[in-house]
């Protein structure tokens, strides 16, 4: 099993619904997605939960042959797609854009402001409200109260995320899994468009380390991801359904909130000094 080792952070958020953190938190319920799902997502429904740009290995101008043949070469034709948004080419693996991926927000240690005191040290952050407006598909409060209880949002808070992720890891294992086929990674924010209309770029990403790279207009979204990288067809059609991984009572909660300007999060610590 191949753990985050590029971040430190204490406490993982979801953003769902009422229904699903019910079942999350009462039965371990997990749903995972796949890049392309994602895909799908902004083409109906616009950019936040969706992203046409997930899985991007490389892009350039679609004038520039040179460039074109280049990636051809390196990335075959037969293993990847191409997405064209204007003249951009974004060229993805099938592969890695089909393989099961859950999703969480991580608190980072570095967003945490400290403020030291003489006995104690006064934490805060900010969760910007972008993240919960982007997993609302930007609704406003009416649209919201207008919505059934079930599908309101939730927010999930998983406040002991080694247990979580042994007891997940134990689940997979049970379908055939290998521990090195489980990948639990932070997400590396890039820009995307800083060559220009004209540019390109190779993120030289071996595969599916792709799905840790998102354009930097998703940066506020924090993420972490869970991929399961597996060519079992079996396995990856039993996680497109939920899977139960037991009761997740003991380390985590939810909030039936609609957090639509930010979540201000407030803690207290033991001073060092």
């Amino acid at each position: 099993m191949k753990k985050m080792t590029n971040v430190n952070f204490h406490i993982t958020f979801r953003c769902t619904e009422v229904k699903h953190a019910k079942n999350f938190v009462d039965k371990g319920q997990i749903k995972f997605g796949t890049p392309q799902s994602w895909v799908d997502w902004e083409l109906r429904n616009g950019k936040g939960r969706g992203d046409l740009l997930e899985g991007t290995v490389a892009y350039c101008n679609i004038f520039d042959v040179e460039q074109i043949s280049k990636f051809h070469q390196k990335y075959s034709s037969s293993e990847t797609e191409n997405l064209t948004l204007g003249n951009t080419i974004y060229m993805k693996r099938k592969r890695s854009m089909n393989l099961p991926v859950f999703c969480f927000y991580i608190l980072k240690d570095e967003s945490l402001k400290i403020t030291p005191k003489e006995e104690k040290q006064d934490i805060e952050t900010i969760i910007p409200y972008s993240y919960f407006r982007d997993f609302a598909d930007d609704m406003s409060p009416e649209q919201i109260d207008k919505l059934s209880e079930g599908d309101k949002p939730a927010v999930i808070i998983i406040n002991n995320f080694n247990e979580f992720r042994k007891r997940l890891v134990t689940k997979l294992l049970s379908f055939g899994l290998k521990e090195d086929d489980i990948i639990f990674e932070s997400v590396v924010y890039n820009d995307y468009h800083k060559n220009g209309e004209d540019g390109w770029g190779d993120f030289l990403h071996e595969q599916p380390y792709e799905l840790f790279s998102k354009d930097e207009s998703f940066y506020n979204q924090s993420e972490g991801r869970v991929v399961i990288n597996t060519d079992n067809e079996s396995i990856k059609k039993i996680l497109h359904e939920p899977i139960d991984i037991g009761s997740l009572k003991d380390i985590s909660q939810y909030i039936t909130k609609y957090f639509y300007d930010g979540m201000l999060i407030k803690l207290n610590g033991v001073s060092t000094k």
